[in-house]
């Protein structure tokens, strides 16, 4: 039997992505509400974000759309994402949108918590990844400010192929805030 090798996520048949799965090519635990983790705790945190953007509509098109992200396919939700033919690092999170058995579009996502603060080298690694593995979406969450989601709280040099998001956890409660009390949409 022919080893099949991973070297992309974008255009990956779903089937292939699995199979990486049980190859362990591709480690990943999928997201949680109530995880089992520390309360707190970063991956915690990743988790209970990424479970709360699969179960309100509403606030994933807000978020999605700011990233660009695919609306349509139907979206996967994981944590703990490692490659390790590819790199040693592990990612926090991961959205993949298949549409049609194809991964059309992924997403990275780096979560700090507290005063912990996004690391540049962290982000280069992931950018790494991200080119790699044709990922175009790289996003950062932590409690810095940023002028606008397109912009880094880190100086590091993007591939022209992938865009760098950050998220400060204000803007996400804010926005969550507004959509609970600016109930029209009756979520």
């Amino acid at each position: 039997m022919i080893k099949k090798k991973l070297t992309r996520l974008i255009g990956l048949k779903k089937e292939d992505f699995d199979y990486f799965l049980q190859t362990t090519q591709i480690q990943i635990q999928h997201a949680r509400l109530i995880p089992t983790l520390k309360t707190g705790d970063e991956m915690a945190l990743t988790s209970i974000f990424l479970s709360i953007l699969r179960l309100v509509k509403e606030y994933r098109e807000g978020l999605f759309k700011e990233l660009k992200l695919s609306k349509g396919g139907k979206v996967f939700y994981y944590t703990e994402a490692s490659f390790p033919e590819i790199h040693k690092s592990r990612i926090d999170g991961l959205i993949v949108i298949v549409k049609s058995g194809v991964i059309k579009d992924a997403a990275f996502f780096e979560m700090k918590n507290k005063n912990n603060t996004v690391n540049k080298d962290q982000v280069e690694a992931y950018l790494d990844i991200s080119k790699k593995l044709g990922v175009n979406k790289l996003v950062t969450v932590s409690n810095e400010f940023v002028a606008d989601p397109s912009h880094s709280p880190v100086k590091v040099r993007v591939p022209k192929n992938i865009s760098l998001y950050h998220f400060s956890w204000t803007y996400l409660l804010t926005r969550g805030q507004l959509l609970l009390f600016k109930n029209e949409n009756n979520i």
